[in-house]
């Protein structure tokens, strides 16, 4: 009865500080990675959403927003764990750009990083949220990484149209 109570608070524990590590906001971001998506704007301003988004203005003119596909549940988990990406998203609904920021993937030692080779990412670049974002439809799989592509690619498709909203 005791291990089994120290089991589940351990488990606990190490669930929150999961849960904590991957809940990190977009306020936390730099100016420099948020223009890595939203590369036309010169300067980004805290909106007051909740879930968190960062306004992008050229001047002072909105052109977009930034935000953390984590933050706009559902949570779409791949391999191996949720997959948190940068996204930027200008006014007309069309994806600025795409940055992995973390995931976990078992094979990623020995096989690489799937989500983070050129042309993953990039490819997310002008799609509209109207897109269906299917993988093997108008999105390029990862061979060897197709449940963490699928993942990422919902990540995005469910928080572009969730924000766009």
């Amino acid at each position: 009865m005791f291990r089994k109570t120290v089991e589940t608070t351990v488990f606990t524990a190490a669930l929150m500080l999961a849960v904590l590590c991957v809940a990190a906001d977009v306020s936390a971001q730099t100016d420099d990675e948020m223009a890595t998506v939203m590369p036309s704007a010169d300067r980004f301003e805290e909106g007051q959403a909740d879930p968190p988004i960062k306004a992008a203005y050229v001047g002072d003119r909105l052109i977009g927003y930034v935000f953390q596909t984590v933050d706009w549940p559902p949570e779409r988990l791949g391999y191996s764990g949720p997959i948190r990406a940068l996204v930027g998203l200008d006014l007309n609904g069309k994806i600025t750009g795409v940055r992995v920021l973390e995931y976990y993937e078992s094979h990623r030692s020995s096989l690489g990083d799937f989500l983070r080779r050129d042309g993953v990412q990039e490819q997310f670049l002008g799609k509209h949220i109207a897109d269906p974002f299917v993988v093997r439809q108008d999105i390029d799989g990862v061979t060897r990484a197709t449940v963490s592509t699928r993942a990422l690619a919902r990540g995005i498709r469910d928080a572009v149209r969730r924000v766009a909203e």
